[in-house]
């Protein structure tokens, strides 16, 4: 897990981000905002995606069997 910890955080800093854009969107209608947001979630998508890749790889498993693996399958 230590390989792929900045992928884990930028994943979380990003999702974090993305929410905020959504909040906005809503309170503000804004057009710009809400396509940027959906553009920070399919980054964030893929990022998670490459995290679980590794961690497969790294495991040599699918990843669910610690709590912390299981609630970020659960996740995405």
């Amino acid at each position: 897990m230590t390989n792929a910890s900045w992928l884990y955080d930028i994943t979380i800093l990003l999702y974090a981000l993305s929410v905020l854009c959504y909040f906005i969107d809503f309170l503000q209608n804004n057009r710009k905002v809400n396509q940027f947001a959906f553009w920070l979630l399919s980054i964030v998508w893929v990022l998670q995606s490459a995290f679980l890749i590794t961690q497969i790889i790294e495991i040599g498993g699918f990843p669910i069997l610690t709590p912390f693996e299981g609630l970020f399958f659960m996740r995405g």
